[in-house]
């Protein structure tokens, strides 16, 4: 052993050897306080495991979502909706995916940011079950759907570096809290509720209110979580709108007790939901129009919400929404109300009475059924 240095008042271990070095040069900042948004960059939407076998071209926007959190005592499955989802959330809009794959758009700072891809329908190919943030003024990026850490996007420029990042379009409207009474009852209350009106105990009753008027009470298994304030003001049950308690059931979605691996693609697209296929197939006449449709798929990408904002839950708890607002002013987050009620902009409710009230006709199909002889030449 040689002694490099030696005290009588210490021990000294493990020498490590340095050089003078130049100081590294400073990284410019990337984050822009004087701005209240962001830039997302998406290389390739297919590249990566979240769209593999999806063939290019079929992804030709993205939904974009914003997630508002539960206060202290109110998160978690049952609340929201049945058996999921777990949040409140707000449509910011839809962006265009370029053909190449590629897209580039802006996000408001410092939200809670989820994607979903949809075909040329506008229903979601593949659901986003995670969420990402943005700085103010930053400009973050994505290599496909998915991917893992080691993968790289291909080395080419793509068509949505050489356009401007696109602003969302809105959902009609301005975004707020997506909520089945608000967004997916008109569609019901002018398609549905002439013959779905409880007068006949064999259909399923789709109005808004039954019972006197006042909505169902429903019981949830996680009263013990709740506030106190909320334990006392609701008696420990939960309120859904009637409608939805009865449509809920025809659509499929992924629930509070599915796995949470990641997701086939196509998995939960829309046209799995009992509701959807009933509906193209043809239900008695009933004719939907666009945004009739564009309501109903969305609901169903959404993961099936009843309420849109927490008040319409249970009551906030004192103070909590006033404080939350409070600390977004003061570290610059989002200045929206994310608890303000917005109605939905659908244009007239009046039940429509569907023109041809007869059961739609079977297919056939040519050559069908196979007889012996084009079996055996088969």
């Amino acid at each position: 052993m040689v002694p490099l240095l030696v005290d009588p008042k210490f021990d000294f271990f493990e020498p490590i050897p340095v050089a003078p070095t130049l100081k590294p040069p400073a990284i410019p900042d990337r984050v822009d306080m004087a701005r209240q948004d962001a830039t997302v960059y998406l290389h390739d939407v297919y590249l990566g495991p979240g769209l593999a076998g999806v063939p290019r071209g079929s992804v030709k926007k993205l939904r974009v979502v914003a997630y508002h959190f539960g206060y202290p005592g109110m998160a978690g499955p049952d609340k929201i909706g049945r058996a999921g989802p777990w949040e409140a959330m707000r449509i910011l809009g839809t962006v265009p995916v370029a053909e190449d794959g590629s897209a580039s758009f802006r996000v408001p700072a410092n939200t809670p940011i989820s994607i979903q891809t949809l075909d040329e329908e506008g229903k979601a190919v593949q659901l986003m079950r995670s969420w990402f943030t943005a700085m103010p003024g930053e400009q973050v990026s994505c290599v496909g759907c998915h991917e893992r850490p080691t993968e790289a996007g291909n080395i080419r420029p793509s068509m949505a570096t050489t356009t401007v990042p696109s602003e969302p379009v809105e959902w009609y409207g301005p975004a707020r809290g997506f909520d089945f009474q608000r967004e997916v009852q008109p569609v019901l209350d002018r398609h549905c509720v002439s013959c779905h009106d409880g007068s006949e105990p064999a259909l399923a009753d789709f109005r808004a209110e039954k019972n006197g008027g006042k909505l169902t009470a429903k019981p949830i298994g996680y009263v013990h979580r709740l506030h106190p304030d909320m334990l006392a003001a609701t008696d420990g049950r939960l309120r859904y709108s009637p409608a939805y308690d009865t449509l809920i059931h025809y659509i499929r979605r992924v629930g509070v007790e599915d796995d949470v691996s990641l997701l086939t693609p196509g998995e939960y697209h829309a046209d799995t939901s009992e509701l959807v296929q009933l509906l193209e197939k043809g239900h008695y006449g009933v004719m939907l129009d666009n945004e009739a449709w564009d309501r109903l798929v969305t609901w169903i990408d959404l993961n099936g919400p009843c309420h849109g904002t927490w008040g319409d839950v249970f009551p906030v708890p004192d103070g909590a929404h006033q404080r939350r607002m409070e600390l977004r002013k003061l570290y610059g987050g989002p200045v929206e109300d994310p608890e303000a009620v917005l109605q939905a902009s659908f244009e007239g409710v009046v039940p429509l009475q569907p023109d041809a009230p007869t059961p739609p006709k079977p297919k056939r199909l040519e050559g069908w059924p196979v007889s012996t002889e084009n079996a055996a030449q088969l």
